[in-house]
């Protein structure tokens, strides 16, 4: 259920070089930081500047990509705007496949299967459905989050999780399982 190692690095290295420049630009982490000691901060901090990303992206991407052009790959370039397509919100992981995890966005009930970056979700939940706030986006055909997933600290209690079963295999049978954002 998770990437390969090759799309792993490929978009982990993507991903921090630009929330780097995000942390840099939008003065989250000082302009004397390397990249490599960005790379050992702490997760929060690289969380308050995927924050900062978020709240000015499509500027932000513009000024990266042209700042960047002549080091990036046609594949950074393709994950990068693929962040264009982004689907930010709260999701319920339904349930964990061998092939990707079932998430439903609670706004629009829609199902997605998503594929984990280089750890299965159980490393991170340890029973399901789980509730959490991420950011899904496409990566090439596939699905995946943004690798900062904020999870809530509420139980489902058995009719919610009845309930949630039912609309998957609603959403199943009807073909409505979203494996691609287009």
């Amino acid at each position: 259920m998770t990437l390969d190692t090759a799309e792993y690095h490929q978009y982990i290295s993507t991903h921090l070089g630009l929330l780097y420049f995000v942390g840099i630009r939008e003065h989250v982490i000082p302009a004397t930081v390397s990249f490599m000691d960005f790379l050992d901060y702490h997760s929060d901090r690289k969380f308050r500047c995927r924050e900062a990303f978020y709240r000015n992206m499509g500027e932000l991407l513009d000024v990266y990509i042209k700042e960047n052009k002549g080091r990036l790959s046609a594949a950074d370039l393709q994950i990068l705007n693929n962040f264009r397509r982004s689907i930010q919100g709260d999701f319920v992981i339904l349930k964990c496949l061998s092939k990707h995890a079932i998430f439903m966005d609670t706004s629009s009930s829609s199902f997605y299967a998503v594929k984990a970056l280089a750890d299965p979700f159980p490393v991170f939940f340890r029973t399901f459905p789980a509730m959490c706030r991420t950011t899904l986006f496409p990566y090439g055909n596939k699905i995946i989050y943004d690798g900062f997933l904020e999870p809530y600290d509420i139980l489902l209690g058995p009719r919610i999780k009845r309930s949630l079963e039912d609309d998957y295999r609603k959403a199943r049978a009807n073909k409505a399982i979203i494996t691609e954002i287009i």
